[in-house]
């Protein structure tokens, strides 16, 4: 996994032909500068700001930094080794503020094994 997103994923992203977003979107490790770290993604076309927010703790973890100015999001977060679970407090252009998980962090729902079954 890259460390950041490619121009060509964030289009696709950006596009809505993107054929498997879980690859691109959430909380995926990655290694840098010789250690384990994790990188958050998201696409909130809303937003004028986001940070994450460790669930457990309720506490900010890092600000997301905005990769492109339809609403893509990325960030390293150096302190977490392994992927978390996270919300995502926004801040939107009228600037109210609320929190909410983000749906690229549960993971895909239908496994491949389903995808077999469906195909059939």
């Amino acid at each position: 996994m890259a460390l950041t997103a490619t121009k060509s994923d964030i289009a696709r992203i950006l596009g809505s032909s993107h054929h498997d977003p879980f690859e691109i979107l959430g909380t995926h490790p990655i290694w840098e500068y010789g250690a384990n770290h994790v990188v958050v993604r998201c696409f909130r076309p809303e937003a004028e700001s986001i940070e994450v927010v460790d669930h457990d703790t309720l506490k900010v973890v890092a600000p997301l930094e905005r990769r492109h100015p339809e609403g893509f999001y990325e960030s390293v977060i150096p302190d977490y080794d392994v992927t978390f679970t996270y919300l995502l407090r926004i801040t939107n252009h009228g600037q109210h503020t609320y929190t909410l998980p983000d749906q690229y962090s549960f993971g895909p729902v239908i496994k491949d094994f389903d995808l077999h079954l469906g195909s059939e």
